[in-house]
């Protein structure tokens, strides 16, 4: 499955709603940011080899609402959910986002090979 851009908050509503039960991984960025072009190639990657998984990515300054909905502050910041179940991960060290998505040995397994 290839890599979403959430254009406004409906957008990305209908995309949840789509999505149902399956694990969503929102990639919050913006254009001038170095941390957020480091871990790109590797969301792109995991993207392509997780296609179970729907992976999106938001510019920050393009869809300013989904960006103070999620209360984004940093970047990047890495969302994900899973029905009711959701986690965030601040900036490039991401070794710790196992821990809060351990329910899901799937989701644990994506997200750290992103460190």
């Amino acid at each position: 499955m290839s890599i979403v851009h959430v254009s406004s908050l409906n957008n990305l509503s209908t995309i949840l709603e789509g999505a149902k039960s399956q694990l969503v991984v929102i990639d919050f960025h913006a254009t001038w940011c170095g941390p957020c072009h480091q871990i790109a190639p590797r969301y792109e990657h995991l993207a392509k080899t997780n296609p179970q998984v729907h992976f999106l990515k938001c510019d920050v300054d393009a869809a300013q609402d989904v960006a103070r909905h999620y209360k984004v502050s940093a970047m990047p910041t890495l969302f994900s959910s899973r029905m009711a179940n959701r986690s965030t991960w601040l900036g490039v060290q991401t070794q710790g986002v196992s821990n809060p998505l351990s329910r899901s040995t799937r989701a644990s397994l994506l997200m750290t090979r992103l460190s």
